[in-house]
């Protein structure tokens, strides 16, 4: 019997920064909903897609932010969520730290 493959819901306000992430992605195998915007990654959520794993960037631009989305997300479902961002700011660590096993990624630019 096959297994379906894991659903990842990527989260990234910039479709230049996304598209190499989803194509990595689905050449690997995984079912990609994307998203760009905090507030439509809730909506999924609160919908009952069901989503193993979320990639989302900590600044979405206009709207609410990731870990504000994140935390929307997490109280509705318990879903792993990897963060990743431009900023290396040590305060963007600080802040993620108060929402538990969460991960951070510091995406590095090419």
């Amino acid at each position: 019997m096959e297994s379906k493959p894991k659903t990842i819901l990527l989260v990234e306000d910039q479709i230049i920064a996304a598209a190499p992430v989803i194509k990595i992605l689905k050449n690997t195998g995984y079912e990609i909903i994307y998203v760009m915007r905090g507030e439509d990654a809730v909506i999924i959520i609160e919908a009952g897609v069901p989503v193993d794993l979320i990639v989302m960037d900590i600044d979405l631009g206009l709207g609410i932010c990731g870990m504000t989305a994140s935390e929307r997300i997490n109280s509705i479902r318990k879903i792993p969520i990897l963060f990743f961002t431009n900023h290396p700011e040590k305060d963007i660590k600080e802040k993620t730290g108060n929402i538990l096993s969460f991960n951070i990624y510091q995406r590095q630019m090419l």
